[in-house]
This record gives C-alpha cells, structure tokens and sequence, in this order.
C-alpha cells in the first residue's frame, strides 16, 4: 500500500515514542495499582522474564495500531490534527474499554483498573497525534466523497458485538461476569461494543475498499482483529491463568478473539450495507 511504503520508516520512532510514555507512566501509576497484576507469571514469562515479555507484545501490539491508523490515515480527509484525533481517539477508547474487562470478569475494583487502563490510553493516543501530523496523506484523497455513518451504524456495530459476545457467555461459557456480576458484564460489553462502533464511524472514511464485504474484512479482521489477538493473548502470554475454569484455557481466548472478530466483520457489513454508506467516488 502506498501509505505503509511511503511512511514505513516512520512507525519505529512512533511506535518507540508510545513505548516511552508508557514508560514514564509506569513510574506514576505503577503495575500494583492493578490487582491483576498479582497473578502468578507464565512459563514464557518466567523464561523470559516478565518485564521483556510485556514489552514485546506491547511493541508489537503498538506496531499493529500505528500500521492500521497509518492506512487509514492515508485517505482521511481534514487537517493533520483532525486526523490525528480520528486515529487516535478509537484504539484509545477500545484499549481502555478492555482493560476494564477485569472488572467484571475477575472482580477487580473499578478505580485501579481505570487508573492502570490510562497508562494505555494516553501512548495509544501518542500513536494516533504522531500519525496524524506527522504521517504522509493521500494526494487523491479529496475525491473521495464519502459520509461519515451517522450513529445508526455505530449502534448496528454495538449489537453486532453484543449479540457475538453473550453467544460467547451463554453458550460456549467462556471466562465472564455473566453468572456473578450479570449487571457489570452487561454494562462492561456494550461499552466494548459501542468503543468499537465509535471507531467505525471515525476510521470509515479511510478504511480500504470498496464493497461491504471488503471494507468489512479490513476492519473487522484486520485493524480489529490483530490488534484484539494481541490484546487478547497478552495475559495467558504474561500469567498463569490456569485458574480459568475453562479448558484447555487458551482456548477462553482464541474464542473470544474469533467470536469478537466474526461479530464486528458482521456489524461493519451491516452498516456498510445502508444506503447512507455507499460511496459515490473512492481514490485509489
């Protein structure tokens, strides 16, 4: 793609600016501010130790978001710093919203999730500024006359992934608040559910393709989707996590990550699908 080979040279720097600041953040809100943080470490992390383990799936994890935000940034159209908000205000939101999981999910209280949940938030949304002002955009891009989905497909997202994740809960019984905290784990999955509706509607304008079905692969199992795998996998990859009821207990994790992937492929195709959506001119 032209915007990954003409800004290519820059993801390393942006993508060591976020782990910098994530960094710093440590040094004010430190990993026992959250109780999850107590779990035993995993046998990778023991071989590898902890520390260089979380630092590469968070690079990685990084990487992923500064790649996909660079695409997309390609063919937003605004200003530098309209894109930058539009880049980085989404991953901010769905990072922060699935840190919170632990909430209730593990019983974790509120307040020190949120608080370690910002040491995320402000690098990802480091990412998304240095994107936006920084990062190359398309010389085509004023052709493109799309719309920005008003809140319908925002909410058609939402349910998409609400309905995908109680089918997670009720059926294949994955570790959840469902049985214990109901009220918490409703509350909790519209939120994750409306954070990544909220970023369909500000990336939408720059996801790749031109037909539902395409647009719909590229968010939901390419922006959406590699990022969730790595956000996903980062606990059993960092913690023993055995005490999981759910067996073989990486399994609790790839379901959630193709079951969540399959259910936002199928909110942004619905969405994509209402007449408001169709775009009249798409650059190439």
């Amino acid at each position: 793609m032209d915007a990954l080979r003409r800004n290519w040279w820059k993801l390393p720097v942006i993508v060591l600016a976020a782990l910098l600041t994530r960094v710093a953040l440590l040094q004010l809100i430190p990993l026992r501010a959250s109780g999850t943080f107590e779990l035993p470490p995993s046998p990778i992390a023991q071989a590898v130790g902890t520390v260089p383990a979380a630092a590469i799936v968070v690079a990685l994890t990084y990487a992923v978001i500064a790649a996909v935000m660079t695409v997309v940034a390609w063919n937003l159209p605004g200003g530098r710093m309209e894109r930058a908000i539009a880049c980085g205000l989404p991953f901010s939101l769905m990072w922060l919203a699935a840190v919170l999981e632990s909430v209730p999910s593990l019983g974790k209280p509120f307040g020190p999730e949120l608080l370690f949940g910002l040491t995320d938030f402000i690098p990802v949304w480091i990412i998304g500024i240095l994107v936006g002002v920084w990062t190359d955009a398309s010389p085509a891009r004023e052709r493109s006359v799309f719309r920005r989905t008003g809140t319908v497909g925002v909410w058609i997202v939402a349910a998409s992934y609400l309905a995908g994740r109680y089918a997670l809960y009720a059926l294949i019984r994955v570790n959840s608040g469902y049985a214990s905290r109901p009220e918490a784990t409703f509350v909790w999955t519209l939120a994750m559910g409306l954070a990544v509706g909220l970023a369909y509607r500000f990336l939408r304008e720059g996801i790749p393709g031109n037909t539902p079905i395409a647009r719909a692969v590229w968010f939901g199992a390419l922006a959406f989707g590699l990022y969730w795998s790595l956000n996903n996998l980062f606990m059993p990859i960092l913690f023993d996590m055995s005490f999981i009821a759910f067996q073989p207990t990486i399994m609790n994790f790839v379901y959630r990550i193709l079951v969540d992937a399959a259910a936002v492929f199928f909110g942004v195709w619905s969405a994509e699908r209402m007449p408001e959506n169709h775009p009249a001119i798409r650059s190439s």
